[in-house]
């Protein structure tokens, strides 16, 4: 059955640093497209239960634990990482399932990758060509 109700309990979010950045009305519909719910659908279900990974640039990791039960297994602790989730437990919420977080949820710093300075870098100089003898 889809819950088309928005929910608004984040009491297991309270493991992060941060406070969750509130949903607007325009994140909760895209959590909850047609495409976002085939999206999540492929991660759940008898077939997937044990399956794991990282989502990608979304900064966290999911792993399905019961056909309707997706469990959070490692987030950045990180305002756009938290952001993406609860998009997420939206859009899980919206098939009828359920999104885990807690103990077992690995917290992850987020560091800001240092900027390439490839231009700045100097080149040695290297003998180009075969030596001869």
């Amino acid at each position: 059955m889809v819950n088309e109700e928005t929910t608004t309990n984040t009491d297991e979010f309270d493991i992060f640093s941060e406070p969750v950045p509130e949903l607007s009305d325009d994140d909760v519909k895209a959590a909850r497209t047609v495409d976002s719910k085939a999206w999540i659908l492929s991660y759940m279900g008898e077939e997937n239960i044990g399956r794991f990974g990282m989502i990608d640039g979304l900064g966290f990791a999911l792993q399905c634990v019961e056909p309707e039960v997706m469990r959070c297994i490692l987030c950045y602790d990180d305002s756009p990482a938290i952001k993406s989730l609860a998009m997420v437990k939206q859009t899980i919420e919206s098939v009828g399932g359920r999104l885990e977080i807690g103990d077992f949820t690995v917290l992850k710093e987020y560091v800001e990758p240092e900027e390439n300075d490839s231009e700045n870098l100097t080149k040695e100089e290297v003998s180009v060509g075969m030596e001869v003898a």
